[in-house]
């Protein structure tokens, strides 16, 4: 038996199994890219068209639509976050769904700014275009202090939220409540 033919064969096999194994890993990181990149596109494509709808909206004299209560609406919402997840940079994904979730209570966040919804909705978007963008070329997420602005306005409008449910709970479970919380305008 000639040993070092073995230890030749079995240094040659290690090699290929080592170069197969760096090779898979290569194609699985260059998949996800591909998919991340894909990704980015689909949400940049439904955020162009969320953004025209706006700027049409505001072009037009009818103020009668709510955007919230259109069920396409959220369907579409959904469907630009189940892009959002499919993209790599985390810091990018937590600022696009922050955007969708704003994007979700314009209509309430809309008088806390002095801007329509529509307004609201379409600075959304250009923020959300210009994260996009970034990503596709990347780049660093640029600054947005409109988005901060927005952002702050959006956490504060939950807090008034969450402080009005309380208030409900408590009155319901001490029976001082008559339901009227249930059929009376909200205060925004």
């Amino acid at each position: 038996m000639d040993w070092a033919a073995l230890v030749g064969t079995v240094v040659g096999g290690a090699i290929v199994l080592a170069g197969q194994a760096v090779e898979s890993m290569r194609r699985r990181r260059d998949q996800v890219g591909e998919r991340s990149h894909a990704a980015a596109l689909a949400a940049k494509d439904l955020f162009l068209e969320m953004a025209s709808t706006f700027e049409r909206r505001m072009m037009s004299m009818d103020r009668s639509y709510v955007a919230q209560n259109d069920p396409d609406y959220h369907r579409d919402l959904r469907s630009i976050a189940g892009h959002i997840y499919s993209i790599k940079d985390a810091p990018t994904r937590k600022r696009l769904l922050r955007a969708v979730e704003i994007l979700g209570d314009i209509a309430g966040l809309a008088p806390v700014n002095r801007q329509s919804p529509d307004g609201v909705g379409l600075s959304i978007c250009t923020v959300a275009l210009n994260t996009l963008g970034a990503n596709l070329r990347s780049e660093k997420i640029p600054a947005s202090p409109l988005f901060q602005e927005y952002d702050e306005a959006y956490s504060a409008l939950q807090e008034m939220y969450a402080e009005e449910y309380e208030e409900y709970r408590k009155g319901i479970s001490s029976g001082t409540s008559d339901n009227t919380a249930l059929t009376e305008q909200p205060p925004f």
